[in-house]
């Protein structure tokens, strides 16, 4: 069976995010991102799926402006969800690297960031909404097309 660079990609980054999941690598002891089990989501202090996982981190990993999981809209809500499962997604060019070109995430490797569409109704094409991901498991959300960005957060 051969994958195309995209489901490599995905599959990676899936991987990825687990791994640190599971292991806390990189951020202490309150490591908070999807987890899969509810008695870690219940104890890291964030909300959880209905699956038990964790959307985002409990604490801002950056100096950039939070935003909760419950202020995003609920499109947004439901494209963390698909992030947080591994797909499938309803784009080809989500989960494809995230270059920070304009410099306003934090200066990272490339590849290090994955970016994803969410769909923003009246929107004819894929529109100006978007969430970042971290490999440390950071999530980012842009509402107007990378001019900005807030960090995802789950208190």
């Amino acid at each position: 069976m051969r994958l195309s660079r995209c489901t490599v990609v995905q599959l990676l980054t899936a991987v990825l995010v687990a791994f640190v999941a599971l292991t806390g690598c990189g951020r202490g002891s309150d490591a908070s991102i999807a987890t899969g089990s509810a008695a870690a989501s219940t104890s890291s202090g964030g909300a959880t799926t209905e699956q038990g996982g964790v959307l985002a981190p409990t604490a801002p990993t950056t100096s950039l402006q939070p935003i909760t999981v419950a202020q995003l809209p609920p499109q947004a809500v439901g494209t963390l969800k698909l992030i947080r499962s591994g797909g499938p997604f309803p784009y080809k060019q989500d989960g494809v690297v995230f270059q920070n070109r304009e410099r306003i995430l934090p200066k990272q490797a490339n590849g290090y960031y994955h970016e994803y569409t969410v769909k923003k109704p009246g929107e004819s094409d894929r529109g100006p909404w978007r969430l970042v991901t971290g490999d440390n498991g950071a999530v980012f959300w842009t509402s107007d097309h990378y001019a900005s960005f807030q960090e995802v957060v789950q208190p």
